[in-house]
């Protein structure tokens, strides 16, 4: 089959109960193996983008092949930063820098991005890490911050001040396990601008003044496997204004859909399973904010979620916000008093009927961050990030059998797009009843030749 990312190949081969191992190439061709397949060295135009490994990392095959089991993802060992080649010295390494500073990742229609994460004066605090491929995981009470660079000291002038005025940004969250009085957050707060460093030690800031110091915010995503809330607020304006599912004790909490459509199993989107998260601030004719739109959708499906976040008091203030630019944060924390976000509310609508933070998941999941213009399809004139699929550094390794076949494959033969006749076969499992199938005439970034055609949802671009 064709999947966006190593992680959605993973996962098919883990619903496949003969797959023990997958392999997936940087074209977006996803192979599933049997216990059999022996591991060889990856070939091709990239064999340094292949993927490969068990159906689960956590329990991979009991028979160990010729080879021995593929090692499981381990946090990324790449340093934040490059310290200059001076020649040799002897000093000793920035052992700060290393151990706090979780890794690095690209972040397509912006760059390179660092993580860091909040507590280093902490010795209890949380940890946040950076897996391979730009998985990033919060621990549960951790909260971590996007920044530039990462030296293992705080300093407002590394986090990232991110202008998405007009833009849009999407991303991957895996909130399995995070149910009832869990709360998994992606949200934009100016960090970057406040000059005080705050009761945290880190200049945090937000509009709730959790350490002290107030500024704009804008929850992107608050969010467990039931309720889901995207919500503008002003410098001083707690409670804002927002949308989504999920809420109240003697008041209703947004509706925007319902635990039929989102949730565990739900129609629209399984939360047990990752789904791809899109926020957008389109402009009016003046230039202005006219509000903040958020859509989920997951692969397979074909009934995406909208939020739409209009007509607040304060747009002209976040404008300025977003303008000078604002930092992505995630967290990841749990309380018995959820229920302003999950709760049932009066009209009994909402998911949860209590709160249950001891059951909460050690650990959430966020990946796949890209950032393009909403005048564009997306990082380059590529399609939406939440539809492109995504290749990963991995293990340069391959799981083939003597006699493997390549069906559902999309070949690139002359610059024509040919597609073998088991397509069919791959388009049927998403759960596609309607497809339009378009050539897309771009050049390759690496030059020369071009990009592959991806399957999706017939409603997406190409």
């Amino acid at each position: 089959t064709v999947e966006r990312s190593w992680m959605f190949c993973q996962q098919r081969c883990a619903e496949v109960p003969a797959c023990a191992h997958f392999t997936f190439e940087p074209n977006g061709h996803c192979h599933l193996q049997a216990l059999d397949a022996k591991q060889v060295n990856a070939e091709g135009e990239n064999p340094g983008l292949v993927v490969s490994g068990p159906a689960d990392c956590a329990h991979p095959p009991k028979e160990p092949t010729t080879q021995g089991p593929v090692p499981p993802l381990v946090p990324t060992t790449t340093p934040s930063i490059a310290a200059p080649n001076t020649g040799p010295s002897t000093a000793a390494p920035n052992t700060t820098r290393t151990e706090r500073c979780p890794g690095t990742f690209d972040v397509p229609g912006y760059g390179p991005v660092s993580i860091i994460p909040t507590g280093w004066h902490n010795p209890t605090a949380s940890r946040t890490e950076v897996l391979s491929g730009g998985v990033v995981v919060p621990h549960m009470g951790a909260r971590a911050y996007f920044a530039d660079t990462c030296t293992g000291e705080y300093d407002k002038s590394q986090y990232i001040d991110l202008d998405l005025l007009g833009k849009r940004m999407t991303f991957t969250a895996d909130l399995a396990g995070a149910g009832c009085g869990c709360n998994a957050a992606f949200y934009l707060v100016s960090m970057r601008q406040n000059p005080h460093p705050s009761n945290c030690h880190d200049y945090y800031c937000d509009a709730n003044n959790v350490c002290g110091q107030s500024c704009a915010e804008i929850d992107i995503m608050e969010a467990n496997v039931h309720a889901f809330h995207a919500t503008l607020h002003t410098k001083y304006d707690h409670g804002g204004k927002g949308g989504g599912f999920g809420g109240g004790a003697t008041w209703n909490g947004p509706r925007d859909f319902t635990s039929v459509e989102y949730g565990p199993g739900a129609r629209c989107v399984d939360t047990n399973k990752p789904f791809q998260v899109e926020v957008a601030f389109p402009l009016d004719e003046r230039g202005w904010l006219k509000g903040m739109e958020v859509t989920l959708s997951q692969l397979g499906k074909s009934c995406p979620l909208h939020i739409w976040v209009g007509g607040y008091g304060g747009n002209a203030e976040l404008a300025d916000a977003l303008k000078v630019g604002m930092t992505p944060v995630l967290s990841y924390w749990s309380s018995d008093s959820m229920l302003w976000m999950d709760g049932v509310g009066a009209d009994h609508r909402g998911p949860c009927g209590h709160d249950d933070a001891a059951a909460c998941s050690g650990t959430v999941r966020m990946f796949g961050f890209a950032v393009s213009d909403l005048d564009s399809s997306g990082p380059d004139g590529a399609a939406p990030a939440a539809f492109v699929m995504r290749n990963v550094v991995e293990h340069k390794l391959r799981w083939e059998t003597r006699a493997e076949a390549s069906p559902g494959r999309i070949n690139t033969m002359g610059g024509a797009m040919q597609a073998t006749t088991a397509v069919a076969g791959a388009l049927a499992f998403a759960g596609l009843t309607a497809v339009v199938l378009r050539t897309v005439r771009r050049a390759s970034p690496r030059g020369g030749g071009f990009q592959p055609l991806y399957f999706d949802d017939p409603e997406a671009e190409c």
